[in-house]
C-alpha cells in the first residue's frame, strides 16, 4: 500500500495494531501524516496516541527508543511519551506483514503546542529546564548491551550511514550544494571534537526537539516524539529550536533564554556556548538532507528543489560570515 492511502484505509491498519494492546474497539483518528502516521485512539475517558511506521523499520532501534522512553517516563518521572506494552508484553504491534508497518502506542500527553511566532523567553526558559532534566537522566541511564539506537555525532549526521544518509538521492543536490554541506559538516567535526565525549557532553539526546515536539502544560515544557534520539551530544539537543527561531527578529533574547532555562538546572561551561551558531548551522544541513529524503511527500514537493538551493545560500552566508541568518521561503 502507498503513502498516498485513503483514510479508511489507514485507520484499518491502525486498528489491527491497537487490537494488538486490547484496543480494537477504541475511536480513532489521524492526528498527523508525514513518513509516518500518527493517531488519536479513544477508549471511553482515556487517550492515547499510536505512531505508525510505514516503512522499513529497525526493531532493534525500536526497542532501544521503547526502553528508554520508560526509563524517563516511569523511573525519572520527566514529562516525555510513555509507551505502553502489548497484552502479550511486546514493545510494539505488528499492523501489516506486506510491506510491513509497526505500531507503538503512547499515553496521551495532556498540553497545547504554541505557534513558533508566539513562543517568548518564558517558554524557551522552559524548553532549556526540560533539556537539562533529560540530559540529567542520560548521564544516569545505563541502556542494554544490545541497543542499537543510531549516533547523532559527525558520521551520524554527515556520513553515509547516518540517520539522514541520502543514498542514490544525492544526485538530487548539485556539486556546489554538496560542497557547501561538507564544509559545514568539517566545522560541526571540530565543534564536536572541543566539546569531547565525556559524560557531561554525550550521551542520549532527543534529537529533534522542535516547536512542534513540544507541548506546554501549567507552566511545563513537555517532549513529544523521541523517534530521533539517539547517542549525541547535549549541546546538540539546543539546535532544532534555535534553528527554526533563527526566523524571529528577537532571536538573541529567545537563545539566551533558553540557555539560561537550561544552565539553571544543568550549568555547562560558558565557551560551549561559542558552539551552538556551528550546530544550528550543522541542522540547516540536515534540513536539507530531510528534504532530499521526504521530496516526495506532497507537503514538500512543489519546493523541495528551490527549499535546498535557499538553505545552501544561507550556508555560504554561514561560511563567510560566521552566523547563520535565515529568511522564510516564498515560493516562487
Amino acid at each position: 500500500m502507498t503513502h498516498n492511502a485513503n483514510e479508511a484505509q489507514w485507520l484499518a491498519i491502525a486498528r489491527r495494531a491497537l487490537d494488538a494492546y486490547g484496543l480494537g474497539r477504541a475511536e480513532c483518528r489521524i492526528l498527523a501524516r508525514t513518513h509516518n502516521v500518527v493517531f488519536l485512539a479513544q477508549d471511553g475517558p482515556r487517550r492515547y496516541v499510536l505512531r505508525l511506521h510505514t516503512y522499513a523499520l529497525n526493531t532493534h532501534r525500536l526497542r532501544a527508543e521503547i526502553a528508554w522512553l520508560s526509563y524517563l517516563a516511569e523511573v525519572c518521572h520527566l514529562p516525555v511519551p510513555h509507551p505502553l506494552y502489548t497484552r502479550d508484553g511486546a514493545p510494539y504491534a505488528l499492523a501489516q506483514d506486506d510491506p510491513q508497518m509497526i505500531g507503538v502506542l503512547f499515553v496521551y500527553q495532556e498540553g497545547q503546542e504554541k505557534p513558533l511566532d508566539a513562543l517568548d523567553s518564558a517558554d524557551c526558559a522552559a524548553i532549556g529546564r526540560l533539556l537539562a532534566r533529560l540530559h540529567r537522566a542520560a548521564q544516569d541511564f545505563s541502556p542494554t548491551p544490545d541497543s542499537d539506537l543510531p549516533r547523532l555525532d559527525y558520521n551520524g549526521l554527515f556520513g553515509e550511514g547516518g540517520r539522514y544518509a541520502l543514498g542514490g538521492l544525492q544526485s538530487m543536490l548539485s556539486d556546489a550544494v554538496l560542497e557547501v554541506m561538507q564544509q559545514v559538516g568539517q566545522q560541526a567535526r571540530r565543534a564536536f571534537e572541543a566539546l569531547g565525549q565525556s559524560r557531561s557532553s554525550y550521551g542520549l539526546i532527543h534529537g529533534d526537539l522542535h516547536q512542534q515536539n513540544v507541548l506546554f502544560h501549567q507552566g511545563q515544557a513537555r517532549a513529544l516524539d523521541f523517534e530521533y534520539c539517539g547517542w549525541g551530544y547535549f549541546l546538540y539537543d539546543f539546535a532544532p529550536l534555535l534553528w527554526q527561531l533563527k526566523l524571529r527578529p528577537e532571536y538573541a533574547a529567545l537563545e539566551q533564554a533558553l540557555w539560561e532555562g537550561y544552565h539553571s538546572l544543568l550549568p555547562l561551561p560558558s565557551a560551549w556556548r561559542d558552539h551552538l551558531e556551528t550546530l544550528v548551522a550543522a541542522r540547516h544541513v540536515a534540513s536539507i538532507r530531510w528534504l532530499a529524503l521526504n521530496h516526495e511527500n506532497p507537503s514538500v514537493y512543489p519546493h523541495a528543489q528551490a527549499m535546498m538551493e535557499q538553505r545552501a545560500a544561507e550556508l555560504r552566508h554561514f561560511l563567510a560570515e560566521g552566523r547563520l541568518e535565515r529568511a522564510p521561503f516564498k515560493a516562487g
